[in-house]
Order: structure tokens, then sequence, then C-alpha cells
């Protein structure tokens, strides 16, 4: 249910900006790769929506984590993603499209 609901809240308020392939594509998977999800909110807490940063509630930034993550091939995990920091950076962000992607030179 939270990956639903972060997926409302991604075409309600995101799709305005973005589409959904900027957000899913190897360059987006090769930058946030081996970060944490709350690296992930946290920049998302503090951009957007670009004309309310910090506008939604924590729960609602964390269901579009949750979504961005399911959309990157991510398994979802036994239980909701949880929106505190400790539990958040505990969830490291590891996107193996990305890396079957790149072709080393």
């Amino acid at each position: 249910q939270q990956i639903d609901v972060g997926g409302q809240w991604f075409r309600a308020r995101c799709t305005e900006c973005h589409e959904k392939g900027d957000l899913t594509n190897a360059n987006f998977q090769l930058k946030w790769s081996g970060q944490s999800a709350f690296d992930l909110l946290d920049i998302i807490v503090r951009t957007m929506p670009e004309d309310e940063p910090g506008g939604l509630t924590r729960g609602t930034y964390t269901a579009i984590v949750a979504y961005l993550l399911k959309l990157n091939g991510m398994p979802p995990g036994t239980s909701i993603l949880q929106s505190d920091s400790t539990s958040l950076r505990a969830v490291r962000l590891n996107f193996t499209r990305a890396a079957a992607s790149v072709t080393p030179h």
C-alpha cells in the first residue's frame, strides 16, 4: 500500500516536472547506487516540490521514495519503508540495471 500511495503522489506532484524515465534511467541509478534511502529522501525533502520544498509530510516523501525504489527494480521489503533517519540510512540503494548497463573503458 505504501508504494501505491507513493505512486499516487508521484503522479499528482512529481510528474508536473519529472518524467518517470528521468528517475529510472542509468544516470539516475548510477548517481544513487550505494547511497542510502535517507540520502535520496533528504534531497527530495529539501528541493521538492519545486514550488514548495518540504511541503509534504514525511510519510508522503517516504512513500514517494518507496515508489522510486520499486520503479528502479529494488525488491520490496517485508514491511513498509520506515520514515525515521536511522531506518532509512540502513537501506542501501542497489540498482543492478545501472551496473549492467555500464561498459568498461
